[in-house]
């Protein structure tokens, strides 16, 4: 990616499939865990400042943290009209995960 890109805006998000510790590759459900610890978007967060050093306007989304669904993913696609969507998934969910591009592919 060098200079601007044609790249308007884009859209990053953790699905609302469930919340997953994501730190390290790990990927496990943390709701047997008996301390659960929601961590930041971190690896969202360090797209997102490639897309912006590059000219893109980002926006970064952690529907499972926030306890927000499948319609706030459609809310969210319709307002912000991304030109690129990123969906960080999991391989427990990847199937799911990927209902995020079906929303924006019909929107």
């Amino acid at each position: 990616m060098a200079g601007k890109t044609s790249i308007g805006s884009a859209l990053l998000i953790y699905p609302p499939t469930g919340v997953y510790d994501r730190f390290e590759r790990c990927q496990s459900p943390v709701e047997s865990e008996s301390v659960n610890i929601v961590r930041p978007p971190s690896d969202l967060a360090y797209l997102a400042a490639v897309l912006e050093k590059h000219g893109v306007k980002t926006y970064i989304r952690d529907y499972p943290a926030s306890g927000k669904g499948w319609r706030d993913v459609e809310g969210d696609v319709k307002l912000l009209s991304p030109d690129l969507l990123l969906v960080s998934a999991t391989l427990f969910t990847y199937r799911q995960d990927c209902r995020a591009f079906k929303i924006a592919k019909g929107v």
